[in-house]
C-alpha cells in the first residue's frame, strides 16, 4: 500500500512476531511515552524470548500498561493474566512494597504464584521476601 503512513505499534506487534530483538527494541524506541496492551506482552509470551519479553515489560514500566482490569501492581496482573515469563521478571525486580501488595481478594503476588504452582516466580518471590 504506497503511501501509508507506518504505524508503529503494528511494527512492533511484526517485530514480536519475527522474534527480532533488534527491530523489537527499534520498534520500542518509536513508542517512547506510548502506553501498550497486553496483546504486546501476549505476543512476546507466546514467542518465549526472554530478551524481548524484558524489552516489552521493560517499555511497561517505564510507560505504563492499558490493563483491562484494575490490578494493584503490575506483579499482580502479570500473575493472574497468566504471562509466566513477564511474572518472573518483575518478580525479580519487584519492590517491596509490591510483594507486600493485597489484590480484591487479599492475595500477594506470592498467593497468586503458589495458587497457580508458578513454582519459578513462586521462588522468586520467595527469595525476595527473605532478603526484605
Amino acid at each position: 500500500m504506497e503511501g501509508a503512513e507506518p504505524n508503529p505499534l503494528s511494527d512492533l506487534l511484526s517485530a514480536i512476531r519475527e522474534d527480532s530483538l533488534e527491530k523489537v527494541e527499534k520498534s520500542l524506541s518509536n513508542l517512547a511515552d506510548v502506553e501498550l496492551n497486553e496483546g504486546y506482552i501476549s505476543a512476546a509470551e507466546t514467542i518465549g524470548n526472554p530478551e524481548i519479553i524484558e524489552s516489552v515489560v521493560e517499555h511497561i514500566i517505564v510507560n505504563g500498561l492499558n490493563p483491562p482490569h484494575d490490578f494493584p501492581t503490575q506483579l499482580h496482573w502479570a500473575i493472574s493474566r497468566g504471562f509466566r515469563h513477564s511474572a518472573a521478571y518483575l518478580a525479580e525486580i519487584a519492590m517491596e512494597q509490591d510483594l507486600a501488595e493485597r489484590d480484591n481478594n487479599g492475595k500477594t503476588p506470592l498467593d497468586l504464584a503458589r495458587e497457580r504452582h508458578y513454582s519459578e516466580v513462586a521462588a522468586v518471590l520467595e527469595s525476595a521476601g527473605n532478603e526484605q
